[in-house]
């Protein structure tokens, strides 16, 4: 081949001649090695050479928009909107990895700009003969819908995306670039893992009979996801050339490849399966990973032909025998996958106590079944329970024991009860416990009258040792709030109690030469 992008051009397939192969358009080739023995190259079972696929050339640099083979002029992805909608076949353009996870289809100046296309790339995997599916936004869980899969697209590497519209299009940019590399060790050659920046929640099925008869499919979970098929959210399921064929169905019947649900409240999900192969025998249905799911969720298997079901959660792998006379033994009526909440898992509150401690007043909870989802809030009440108002919050640790300081109790009766919050967003209570504290009163150093007060309250300290007196008076309410801040170098003191609010109030004197209480008592406003 003389030049890939220029003339000659070439004859592909029953659409004529005069195409060529713009910069990044994906292409699939057939390689048997050299051009020796070309009589055999083509006979069934013929080994391929050892031989290397090479091209020489400059190295494309700058922003480079794709152009379909079949339409040069153009910058926009193939799209019909009567028919499947239009799958193109893209390449990475540069001599170096590009990362999917850096596109967007609203920034123009992103290192991928991709409007109105998928956020999925479907990459052919020759061993198994299906695609493998990956998508960005998704947390960057390095999963596809079988195998590893992720964000990194080797130099030359070819991949499907899905326009959305007729404007679709897709420009690479220079910063698209990465020095990360494909990784083999994860057994794609195409691409390598990320990095995982989040928890992501998600469960990989893979459908086989062997390593080489497999197929798989992806089932992610975020809370917003709808249950019916997405362009932008879920990735259908693009059929290969393989024996075994898997996946799930959208409540509006679409396969997927890659699955975005919400997990279910107290409402069961119930996930049909795509369960196909072309090669009768016993298959395994394996739950190779599930990952981020609370042990709230138990995960069923249910088998409608044989009236069978298993516990994937403690049993991960199901055998099954697929015949293709028998309608019932395979398609999308046989299997499906629900996922329920436990009840018996819930979280519970085995205890609750609060006790009087250096500081404050000691708050205590032991719990079972917590998870990072649960919230605590320890609430607090000085009226008798008639309100209560946030005392502190405590993050679950999945633990099991808990604590909380509240450190400002007020004067009299402190009801404390502690408030949780599950996965569904259900709130529930723990009885009341109440601590009580008393004020230690020196009443032969203070004395105040009237009381009650219902204008002027007057303050006599008698406190003989005290030669040179200087005094900071602190009226504070059954909150803990300070609501007057006096001084006074007398033995007698007198203020306005007009602006006070009816209620027991604690007034506080103390020696401001050397910060010691004079003394401490209450008084009660009409």
């Amino acid at each position: 081949v003389g030049d890939i992008s220029l003339s000659p051009s070439y004859t592909i397939d029953n659409d004529g001649t005069g195409f060529y192969i713009p910069v990044g358009n994906g292409f699939e080739f057939y390689d048997r090695g050299s051009k020796a023995n070309l009589a055999t190259k083509f006979i069934t079972g013929t080994i391929a050479d050892p031989v290397t696929l090479t091209a020489t050339g400059s190295l494309n640099v700058g922003p480079i928009t794709v152009h379909p083979w079949f339409k040069p002029s153009s910058g926009n992805l193939d799209y019909a909107a009567t028919s499947v909608q239009g799958f193109t076949l893209v390449g990475n353009p540069y001599a170096s990895s590009i990362n999917w996870d850096n596109t967007s289809a609203t920034n123009p100046a992103a290192p991928i700009y991709a409007p109105n296309v998928s956020p999925y790339i479907y990459v052919w995997d020759a061993t198994h003969q299906n695609y493998n599916v990956y998508g960005y936004g998704l947390g960057k869980n390095g999963v596809g819908n079988y195998g590893p899969n992720s964000n990194i697209i080797a130099s030359g590497q070819g991949f499907f995306v899905q326009a959305t519209s007729a404007t679709a299009s897709i420009t690479f940019n220079e910063t698209a670039k990465t020095v990360s590399q494909a990784n083999a060790t994860n057994q794609d050659l195409y691409l390598g893992k990320p990095v995982q920046t989040q928890t992501a929640q998600y469960m990989n099925l893979i459908l086989g009979k062997d390593d080489i008869n497999e197929d798989g499919t992806l089932i992610y979970f975020k809370s917003n996801a709808k249950p019916q098929y997405g362009v932008a959210e879920d990735a259908l399921y693009k059929q290969g050339r393989g024996t075994v064929s898997l996946s799930t169905i959208s409540a509006d019947n679409f396969p997927l490849a890659i699955n975005v649900l919400p997990l279910p409240d107290q409402t069961p999900l119930r996930i049909p399966l795509n369960v196909n192969s072309t090669i009768d025998g016993v298959y395994k249905l394996n739950l190779t990973a599930i990952q981020g799911i609370p042990n709230l969720y138990d995960v069923w298997l249910m088998d409608a032909y044989k009236k069978d079901s298993t516990d994937l959660r403690h049993n991960p792998v199901y055998s099954l025998n697929i015949t293709n006379s028998i309608a019932a033994a395979q398609g999308q009526g046989r299997l499906t996958l629900v996922i329920r909440q436990n009840a018996a898992k819930n979280v519970k509150l085995l205890s609750f106590a609060a006790t009087k401690a250096s500081g404050g007043s000691q708050v205590t909870w032991t719990t079972i079944n917590e998870q990072n989802y649960t919230y605590f809030t320890v609430e607090r009440s000085t009226d008798g329970g008639a309100t209560f108002y946030v005392s502190g919050s405590v993050t679950s640790n999945a633990l099991g024991t808990y604590s909380y300081l509240d450190t400002n109790p007020v004067t009299g009766t402190n009801g404390y009860r502690l408030k949780l919050v599950d996965l569904n967003g259900t709130v529930s209570y723990s009885q009341i416990v109440t601590l009580n504290y008393s004020i230690s009163s020196t009443n032969n150093n203070i004395v105040v009258y009237p009381n009650p007060v219902s204008n002027t309250i007057n303050l006599s300290i008698s406190d003989s040792s005290i030669k040179q007196p200087l005094f900071g008076i602190k009226v504070i309410n059954i909150l803990g709030t300070v609501v007057k801040n006096s001084t006074t170098k007398t033995f007698a003191w007198q203020e306005n109690a007009n602006n006070l609010p009816p209620g027991t109030y604690i007034i506080q004197v103390v020696n401001n030469s050397n910060n010691n209480l004079v003394g401490k008592t209450t008084f009660i406003k009409l």
